[in-house]
């Protein structure tokens, strides 16, 4: 009942044009392109929507993958578009998503969105300094605002709501008996200026926009100056849940440096400062509980396996790993974090031409998608 012809809006942009020498910023104007899922992705993203709707369940990720064989890009592609992510090796369809299902499924999706997300601003108002909230509390103050509602409703509905950012899960999203289990939801201040689904969407795509036309900003070139010296003005996210001055210096020095070499393509850098950036993030947010790090099952070892390494000398797959077993992170970060881990590789031209390691610009996509999902867990993290 849901194969249809599908829009989904996404950003392009043209190369910067050659303009005169000046002082002021020339800005690549942001160009709405509209992409038509293929009919096999149409049906991709019906089943996946289905799965978690009906049955309260993802849809496993490798087992999926494989079954597609080569075709498997075509949820790459849907992933990249936002209107699939992947939670604990699922995937599930994002808000995004769910809306470009049939009217009648957006229409029961978005009351219960309205329902559930108007029960935990209730529960955040009434709960003094609490914040974070059992599942069956948030299904018992749901069926006070609705009693037609009940735990099969609400589940799905934390689930897909969490793309708005006004709540979060600390204890992750298990599987239990092939389905899908909460045991709480943590709130944050930002809940209280809700008022409706409606309202909420479109927020998130006018804060998308201005993020995306930001981040398309070049400036232009001055005489005399060297594009080494260059910054990429407005185009930097607020780093200010980072503790240490020192890595949130670096972070910001190459997170601009980043927007710089994406003007000229340069997958190869971008990819190496993605996961430069991806590590000083995650290193400053360990460091701030560095015994309870240490401490972790998944702490990095030196040789022997007794004592635990230096925190600064862990590489990335071992922050990551202990960043995702602290909940620091979500597990969907880590999904996509595996081909980002080898990132020093490229640094060395031996170590690159052993490990066969393919960079191109898909690649240096990927590695940024990483970078966002890192920051917004993070900052979220860091602001409960």
């Amino acid at each position: 009942m849901w194969n249809r012809v599908v829009h989904l809006t996404i950003e392009s942009t043209k190369p910067p044009g050659k303009k005169g020498m000046g002082m002021k910023s020339q800005e690549t104007k942001v160009q709405p392109l509209s992409v038509t899922l293929s009919a096999e992705q149409e049906k991709l993203l019906s089943r996946i929507a289905s799965r978690l709707l009906n049955l309260r369940a993802g849809t496993p990720v490798m087992y999926t993958r494989k079954n597609l064989g080569p075709r498997r890009g075509l949820l790459d592609n849907m992933v990249t578009a936002k209107v699939l992510r992947i939670v604990g090796g699922h995937y599930v369809p994002t808000f995004r998503g769910i809306e470009q299902l049939e009217e009648d499924i957006r229409r029961v999706v978005r009351g219960n969105l309205n329902c559930v997300i108007s029960s935990l601003q209730r529960l955040y108002r009434a709960s003094g300094d609490q914040y974070t909230f059992g599942f069956e509390a948030i299904v018992e103050e749901t069926k006070r605002q609705d009693p037609t509602r009940d735990a099969k409703d609400v589940l799905p509905a934390l689930i897909i709501g969490e793309d708005f950012g006004y709540h979060h899960f600390q204890e992750g999203i298990q599987e239990k008996d092939d389905h899908f289990v909460v045991q709480s939801a943590t709130v944050v201040e930002r809940i209280m200026d809700f008022t409706s689904v409606d309202e909420a969407w479109a927020t998130t795509n006018a804060q998308e926009q201005v993020e995306r036309s930001r981040i398309f900003k070049v400036p232009a070139p001055t005489p005399g100056s060297s594009a080494a010296s260059r910054t990429a003005a407005g185009t930097m996210p607020n780093f200010g849940f980072m503790q240490h001055a020192k890595l949130k210096n670096i972070v910001e020095r190459d997170y601009s440096e980043l927007q710089r070499v994406k003007t000229v393509g340069a997958p190869k850098s971008r990819y190496v400062l993605c996961g430069g950036l991806i590590e000083a993030l995650l290193l400053d947010a360990l460091l701030r509980d560095e015994k309870k790090a240490n401490s972790a099952s998944r702490s990095a070892k030196l040789k022997g396996g007794q004592q635990v390494k230096p925190l600064v000398e862990w590489n990335l797959g071992e922050l990551i790993d202990v960043a995702v077993e602290l909940q620091i992170i979500e597990t969907d970060a880590k999904q996509f974090s595996h081909g980002v881990r080898n990132y020093r590789n490229l640094v060395h031209p031996g170590k690159e031409m052993q490990s066969n390691q393919k960079v191109a610009t898909e690649e240096a996509d990927i590695s940024e998608k990483v970078l966002e999902i890192v920051i917004r867990e993070l900052s979220s993290y860091s602001h409960p």
